[in-house]
């Protein structure tokens, strides 16, 4: 099968037709000449684009991928050269890959380059048949990069721009999805046949409901607003025995801050705190010996070498903390959801915390404000020995179930 023979119904029969979400919104494009993409999380975005790419290649056009990140370039590429495999002997022997930056495929007249838009200069040479720009939202300049330096390359060939991406608020890529020369598709991650709907649901347990708009349904968030949609319930048990983790976070111009878990049943309870600046590192150890006795002690992970040395001189030996802030969120959200997380009164710095954490516009998953009883907090429920119930039934196999009863619930299944 040569190149003039391939037509696109069997070019999608070798490379994998689309899936149902993916057909119907490329039916809705129709032949638009720019097309802008809003779609959700894992909807299927970049093997749609790949097969538009590879397609134009064969038909020996002129294509750029661009991505705000060489990484991103390599995925884009990485798609394409997988559907290339599952072409015609006669055809995938003519294809050549060049594998390192910038990443290019060549067939017979047809061409593709992958370039990164962290150089913007090198955006530059002969026309295009199309051009695909890729999670173009994550890029802070991105309508400058589609004004100055991809428009005019699709001149001369009456070329095609395909801009797509997760929507990240209120910025150039949601003001021109509003434009009347682009068809904007709308497709969020329901949209993906592939992806069982009760995950999708189990996402919701662990996002803001902002960012499960933005990043699952594909909406533009006006707002990002508070972080956390409940707050923890107030406790009224006093301290008695030992608690199961104190978490520390460093800090000597930035608050120092260090909160003691305690568990009664399935509850955890945050019944003291220790907060402040301006503390030399000898001074914090003292505070927090000084504090009730926990069997563990847990720290932000980069507090420095100096630092942990004079907390092992005072007596003070803290394991380091968790990396994951979203995973940390995540639970704290389910915790304080189900009722689970209680905290005293007297800790009104993390409650205060608690209170102004907004979610941070660029990553939703994540928060913006002071965070440092927050990050100590994260720390030792991370930490946290899982209860009897956690032990058996793992986090993912609850949220799974968690989420499935909640769907059958609403549709009365």
């Amino acid at each position: 099968m040569n190149r003039r023979r391939l037509t696109r119904e069997a070019f999608l029969r070798c490379v994998g037709e689309y899936h149902s979400g993916q057909l119907r919104i490329w039916q809705q494009r129709g032949d638009a000449r720019f097309t802008i993409l809003r779609c959700g999380r894992r909807f299927g975005k970049t093997s749609l684009l790949a097969r538009e790419l590879l397609w134009t290649v064969l038909r020996g056009g002129k294509a750029w991928w661009i991505a705000p990140r060489h990484a991103l370039c390599r995925i884009g590429f990485s798609y394409v050269e997988k559907l290339s495999c599952n072409l015609p002997v006669s055809i995938r022997q003519r294809i050549r890959f060049w594998r390192s930056a910038p990443y290019r495929i060549r067939y017979g007249r047809g061409e593709a380059e992958f370039y990164s838009t962290s150089n913007p200069d090198n955006l530059q040479g002969e026309g295009n048949d199309l051009v695909i720009f890729d999670e173009a939202a994550t890029e802070e300049d991105g309508d400058l990069i589609v004004d100055q330096y991809i428009l005019p390359t699709l001149l001369d060939r009456h070329g095609k721009l395909i801009i797509a991406s997760t929507p990240k608020g209120r910025n150039w890529f949601a003001e021109w999805c509003a434009r009347p020369e682009f068809v904007e598709l709308v497709a969020t991650t329901y949209d993906n046949p592939l992806i069982d709907r009760a995950d999708i649901d189990a996402m919701r347990e662990r996002m803001t409901e902002q960012a499960f708009r933005q990043e699952i349904l594909a909406e533009i968030v006006e707002e990002t607003g508070r972080y956390w949609d409940v707050l923890p319930v107030a406790s009224d048990w006093e301290v008695t025995g030992e608690a199961e983790v104190c978490g520390i976070d460093w800090g000597i111009a930035s608050p120092f801050a260090a909160v003691w878990l305690f568990r009664r049943g399935e509850e955890v309870h945050v019944l003291h705190e220790v907060y402040g600046s301006g503390m030399d590192a000898d001074v914090q150890a003292k505070l927090i010996l000084r504090g009730p006795r926990a069997k563990r002690y847990v720290c932000d992970p980069s507090t420095p070498e100096h630092v942990l040395r004079v907390w092992h001189n005072a007596g003070l030996h803290p394991q380091p903390g968790s990396r994951d802030r979203v995973g940390g969120w995540m639970l704290l959200r389910i915790m304080i959801r189900d009722g689970h997380l209680r905290v005293h009164p007297r800790c009104f710095n993390l409650l205060r915390e608690f209170e102004e954490a907004q979610v941070d516009p660029r990553a939703p998953s994540d928060i913006v404000n002071d965070d440092h009883a927050l990050d100590a907090l994260r720390y030792a429920i991370i930490a946290l020995p899982p209860s009897r119930k956690q032990r058996q039934m793992s986090v993912e196999e609850w949220l799974r179930v968690r989420a499935r009863r909640e769907y059958l619930r609403r549709t009365g299944s």
